[in-house]
């Protein structure tokens, strides 16, 4: 009996580490699916000669134009 009783909480334990790494597993496949939308976003609004690369130069390009953007919603915010 007891034999049955340890092998019982193996099993249980087993299936609690499995679903344990699939949640795991599932997890890190949102994350990298979240990730590689971001890179998408970024190509798609940064990539200006659409060679698949963000230069330097489209980098900063980008950059500045983000500051000029959140600056000019912070002005608007603080006139309201």
């Amino acid at each position: 009996m007891p034999m049955q009783r340890n092998s019982h909480l193996l099993l249980h334990e087993f299936w609690q580490i499995h679903l344990s790494l699939q949640v795991s597993k599932f997890v890190c496949s949102q994350h990298e699916t979240l990730f590689a939308d971001q890179v998408d976003q970024i190509l798609e609004e940064d990539d200006r000669n659409d060679d698949g690369y963000v230069s330097y130069v489209e980098y900063v390009a980008a950059r500045r134009t983000a500051d000029v953007l959140h600056k000019a919603d912070d002005d608007s915010d603080d006139n309201s």
